[in-house]
């Protein structure tokens, strides 16, 4: 699990501030995790994920689930470095103690093209098949980037609906 989220508290008077990103997951489904990502209590995104699947050993499985919910540092780094086609991305670091690696936030459309990393977006819809997808990921992702790099963001939260209703109360 990620670390304990300080800055849900409030800060004291004069204290340096720190922008909060936070993705609010709002419905989990066989079919994939839903949410919203807020920059400072500003949405800016919706966010597609992977469904949550626990492994034996209590931790969710790595490729096939999204990642648990909590706080984690995140970093720029570059998707598929030698490739040419590779760009920036972020990436969670220290996702359940290190037993998953790789998750980063990129530009995705459906959840087959995730492998348990977050794919942002502009709404949701689905296939006549059913397939789950996430549209215009590409715009999505752009403004993320922009946003969260611009406001040297860190750390992102990723929390349930019901639990980031509780903590604000």
């Amino acid at each position: 699990m990620g670390r304990r989220a300080d800055y849900l508290f409030p800060k004291l008077e004069g204290a340096n501030y720190m922008k909060k990103l936070t993705l609010i997951r709002c419905c989990y489904t066989p079919k994939g995790t839903f949410g919203t990502v807020v920059l400072d209590e500003y949405p800016i995104c919706l966010m597609l994920e992977r469904p949550l699947f626990f492994g034996l050993n209590g931790l969710t499985k790595p490729n096939i689930s999204c990642v648990p919910a909590g706080c984690y540092d995140i970093r720029i780094t570059k998707r598929h470095p030698t490739r040419s086609d590779g760009y920036e991305v972020f990436e969670l670091l220290d996702v359940e103690g290190g037993n998953r690696t790789h998750i980063q936030i990129h530009i995705g459309n459906y959840i087959d093209d995730s492998l348990g990393c977050l794919l942002p977006c502009e709404s949701w819809s689905r296939t006549s098949g059913g397939r789950v997808m996430g549209l215009s990921s590409g715009v999505a992702f752009r403004r993320f980037m922009e946003l969260v790099k611009k406001e040297g963001v860190t750390e992102i939260l990723i929390t349930d609906l019901y639990q980031f209703a509780g903590e604000s109360r």
